[in-house]
C-alpha cells in the first residue's frame, strides 16, 4: 500500500510510522499505493515559513521535511498530505 523512503538522518520509529499509516489508510479508505519520502533540509528548517510537506499527484508521493521537527508535527504533515492523496484518487 505504501513505501517509505528515508532520505533524512531523522526518522520516526518504524513501528509507530507503520501503525499511523495503517490507521490513516483505514480511516480515509485509501486504496491507491503511495510513497512517503523523508527529506532533510537545514536551509528550509531555518525559515519559519519553510515547507513542512508536499504531495506530488503525478507520482503519488508525499515529501516530508524532517529537520528539527517533533515526531507529532511530522505525523500531522503526513496526515494532511494523505488527505490530498485521497482527494486526487477520487
Amino acid at each position: 500500500m505504501y513505501k517509505i523512503k528515508n532520505l533524512s538522518k531523522e526518522i520516526l520509529e518504524r513501528e509507530l510510522l507503520e501503525k499511523f499509516l495503517n490507521f490513516v489508510n483505514e480511516q480515509l479508505k485509501i486504496n491507491k499505493s503511495y510513497s512517503v519520502y523523508f527529506i532533510e533540509d537545514e536551509h528550509n528548517a531555518e525559515n519559519p515559513l519553510g515547507k513542512t510537506a508536499m504531495y506530488n499527484p503525478a507520482s503519488y508521493s508525499i515529501y516530508v521535511y524532517t529537520t528539527n521537527r517533533h515526531p507529532k508535527d511530522i505525523l500531522r504533515s503526513i496526515a494532511h498530505e494523505l488527505v490530498h492523496h485521497k482527494q486526487h484518487c477520487n
